[in-house]
């Protein structure tokens, strides 16, 4: 004896459409850097994850009171296999931010280690935190009492 299964269209278009959602959020890029910026009294720290890349592919500008960080990174080819999983993340990413206060670029520091960007970026000495020394007019303390 055969079984009866109800048969309902509109699930189909449910897995249907769930399996174009998918696919289309598979392809959507975020070309924006993600960063940590830290901040000092002195300074301002960044880190940037940008493994895998050479000097020449990491290009930082500092303009106008705007810092931006840009990196290119190329897929490689590869002529003797075909991909079956690409889930690396390649091309041209960037960033940039419009830091709080000035700061003094001709000593900012960028190094590169281990896949990590750390771009530290020294705050002008103006914006720098001062301690303001109290004066006690001695004459007029003893006077009050």
């Amino acid at each position: 004896m055969a079984t009866l299964i109800r048969w309902n269209p509109f699930r189909e278009m449910l897995a249907f459409e769930r399996m174009l959602d998918d696919m289309w959020r598979g392809a959507a890029v975020n070309n924006a850097l993600p960063l940590d910026l830290y901040e000092s009294d002195s300074a301002y720290v960044l880190h940037a994850d940008v493994p895998g890349l050479q000097p020449d592919q990491i290009n930082i500008r500092f303009e106008d009171g705007l810092l931006t960080i840009s990196v290119q990174s190329e897929r490689p080819a590869r002529e003797d296999a075909r991909a079956l999983l690409q889930e690396r993340a390649f091309g041209h990413y960037n960033r940039t931010l419009r830091l709080p206060v000035e700061v003094e670029t001709d000593k900012a520091e960028a190094r590169y280690e281990n896949g990590v960007l750390t771009l530290t970026l020294p705050k002008a000495a103006a914006a720098q935190p001062r301690q303001i020394a109290v004066k006690f007019n001695s004459t007029l303390l003893n006077a009050q009492n």
